[in-house]
C-alpha cells in the first residue's frame, strides 16, 4: 500500500511538474493606463519583484522545449514571460528591468509593422523599429519570435463581409466565393516565410515559435510554421501550458490586473470565473430570408445576449429537419449562407466567450462537418443523439485540426468517451422541472438549460429559475425564442440570469 501511495504521488508531482503559467504582456506605459491590456512601470515593476520574492523561476523558450522533448526537467515554479506585437515599451522598459533581475522573455514581432506601413491605428507611433529589434537581439534573455507578417489583422470571411481573423479564415470574394484549401495554404506559407526571412536577417536566427494573432491558430498554419523551424505554437487559453502538450503553448492574458492581488490570482490560475449564461440558437427562421433581414435577426439576438449577460452560446448550423443546413457546403441543400456572420457578431458584438456548434448524430455526410469546421469561428461542439465511439473519435480529430484545444460535451447524463468536456442536461418547464434538476445532480461541467413552452409568462419564468435557484444550479440557460424579444419577457429572463448566482459567490 505504501508503494502505491508514492507512485500515486509521484504522478501527481509530475503532472504539477510539467504544468506552468505562461503570461502575456503587451503595453507598459510610464503612469496612468486606460487600457485594459496595459499595465503601468511601476506595476511590471512590483510584478517581477513578487515572482523573485516568491520563489517563482521564469524559464526560457529553450529551457521549455528542452522540457518538452524529455531531455530536461523544468524548476520549481516555473513561469513564462511573453510579449507581443513588438511595442516600443519592451525596449524602453520592461528589457532593464528583466536585465536587472536576469529573467528571460519572448518577445513576438509582427515584422509587416516593422517598416511603418498599414500600422493599426491604436498602435501608431508605440511599435519597435527594425534598427531597434537588431539591438534587442543581441541580448541573451530574448527570444525573438513571430507573430506573422500580414496576418494580424481581419480579411472578408463570409458574404455579409464580416471578417475574421486572417490566419484562420478562408477569404470570401463576391466573384469567386471561399478561397479553396490550396489558396488558404498558399497565403500562409507566404506570409510564415516572409516573417521568418526577415526576422533571421535582422536578427542573425531563425525564430523558433509563432505566437498567432488573437491566439488563432490551426493544423495548417502549424504545419506551414514547422516546416519553417518555427516549432513552438503560441497561443491563448485560461489553462496552464502543458509541456507534454507540445507544440501548443497556453498563455494566460493580463487583463485588467491592477493589484499584485490581481496578478497573483492570474499567476495561480484562480481568478474568479463566471458561472456559464448560455442560450441555444436556432437559425430555422432565417430560411430564404434577405441579408437585411438576416441583419435586423441578428442585431435582435445580440441585444438579447448582451441584456442577459451571456457568455456561452450554443448554435445550431442544421434545420430542424436536419434536411438543411445554414453554411456553404456539397452535400446538403442550403437554406441561407448565413452562419458565419451569426458566430462572428455573437463573438464580437455580443461579447460572447465561447461558441459551441450543435452536431447531430444523424448527419452522416464527413464533407458537410470538414467545411463547417474549416469556415467558421468556434470554440467546441456539443453533439446530440447516439455517436458511436469511432465516429466521435473522427469528428473530434476533424474539429480540433481546425481549432486546437477547443472542448467536446454531450446532450444527456453520461459523457461520452472522447467528449466528456462538459453535459449539456435539457429541461422542458412544465414537465416536473424541479424533480428532474433534482435527479441530475449536475456537477462540475454540468449545465442546465431551460426550454419554455410557447410565449413563457414573466411569472413561468420566475418560477422556473426559482426551481434553480433551490436546486443550487450554477451554471444553466435557455432554448433561445424569437419571443423573448417581448420587453416583459426579456425583462424578465435578463434579472433572473443575472440574480441566479450561489449566495456563497460574489461573481
Amino acid at each position: 500500500m505504501r508503494w502505491l501511495i508514492l507512485a500515486m504521488l509521484c504522478a501527481t508531482l509530475n503532472v504539477a511538474a510539467a504544468e506552468l503559467p505562461v503570461l502575456v504582456y503587451h503595453d507598459i506605459v510610464r503612469n496612468t493606463v486606460l487600457d485594459h491590456y496595459a499595465i503601468t512601470e511601476s506595476q511590471f515593476r512590483e510584478q517581477i519583484a513578487y515572482l523573485r520574492d516568491q520563489g517563482y523561476r521564469p524559464i526560457s523558450l529553450g529551457t521549455y522545449l528542452s522540457a518538452a522533448r524529455g531531455e530536461a526537467s523544468l524548476p520549481d515554479k516555473p513561469v513564462m514571460l511573453t510579449f507581443d506585437d513588438g511595442l516600443a515599451s519592451f525596449q524602453e522598459i520592461a528589457l532593464p528591468i528583466l536585465e536587472r533581475f536576469g529573467y528571460p522573455a519572448i518577445l513576438s514581432v509582427t515584422t509587416g509593422w516593422l517598416d511603418r506601413k498599414d500600422i493599426p491605428d491604436q498602435y501608431r507611433d508605440r511599435l519597435l523599429s527594425a534598427d531597434a529589434l537588431r539591438h534587442i537581439s543581441h541580448s541573451p534573455l530574448v527570444d525573438i519570435l513571430s507573430h506573422t507578417d500580414r496576418l494580424h489583422e481581419g480579411v472578408v470571411a463570409d458574404p455579409m463581409g464580416n471578417e475574421s481573423p486572417a490566419a484562420v479564415a478562408r477569404r470570401y470574394q463576391q466573384s469567386s466565393g471561399y478561397e479553396s484549401d490550396k489558396a488558404y495554404r498558399e497565403r500562409l506559407r507566404t506570409d510564415l516565410a516572409h516573417s521568418a526571412q526577415r526576422l533571421a536577417t535582422l536578427t542573425g536566427s531563425s525564430p523558433r515559435g509563432i505566437a498567432w494573432p488573437y491566439g488563432h491558430y490551426n493544423a495548417i498554419g502549424q504545419e506551414e510554421a514547422t516546416r519553417l523551424g518555427m516549432v513552438a505554437q503560441l497561443t491563448l487559453d485560461d489553462r496552464p501550458a502543458d509541456v507534454r502538450a507540445f507544440p501548443r503553448i497556453n498563455r494566460l492574458m493580463l487583463y485588467k490586473v491592477r493589484t499584485l492581488a490581481d496578478f497573483e490570482e492570474t499567476l495561480l490560475f484562480r481568478r474568479p470565473k463566471p458561472p456559464v449564461r448560455l442560450i441555444e440558437v436556432a437559425l430555422d427562421d432565417l430560411t430564404g430570408q434577405s441579408a437585411d433581414e438576416v441583419r435586423r435577426w441578428i442585431r435582435q439576438l445580440v441585444v438579447r445576449v448582451r441584456l442577459m449577460r451571456v457568455n456561452t452560446v450554443v448554435v445550431d448550423p442544421f434545420s430542424r429537419d436536419g434536411r438543411q443546413v445554414f453554411f456553404s457546403n456539397s452535400s446538403i441543400p442550403v437554406a441561407n449562407d448565413i452562419l458565419h456572420p451569426v458566430l462572428h457578431q455573437l463573438q464580437t458584438s455580443g461579447a460572447i466567450h465561447r461558441l459551441l456548434l450543435l452536431l447531430p448524430a444523424n448527419v452522416k455526410s464527413k464533407s458537410v462537418f470538414q467545411d463547417l469546421a474549416r469556415r467558421h469561428p468556434y470554440d467546441g461542439i456539443v453533439l446530440t443523439g447516439d455517436w458511436a465511439p469511432g465516429d466521435i473519435a473522427q469528428l473530434r480529430d476533424n474539429f480540433e485540426r481546425y481549432r486546437p484545444g477547443m472542448v467536446c460535451g454531450v446532450y444527456g447524463n453520461d459523457r461520452a468517451a472522447g467528449c466528456s468536456d462538459f453535459l449539456l442536461h435539457t429541461v422542458t418547464v412544465g414537465e416536473a422541472y424541479s424533480h428532474d434538476i433534482q435527479a441530475l445532480r449536475p456537477g462540475p461541467g454540468s449545465y442546465v438549460l431551460i426550454r419554455f413552452p410557447a410565449r413563457p409568462s414573466p411569472s413561468g419564468i420566475e418560477s422556473a429559475f426559482k426551481e434553480l435557484r433551490q436546486a443550487n444550479i450554477r451554471d444553466y440557460g435557455i432554448v433561445d425564442r424569437t419571443d423573448l424579444n417581448e420587453p416583459n419577457l426579456l425583462r424578465r429572463v435578463a434579472v433572473e440570469f443575472s440574480r441566479h448566482v450561489p449566495p456563497d459567490r460574489k461573481d
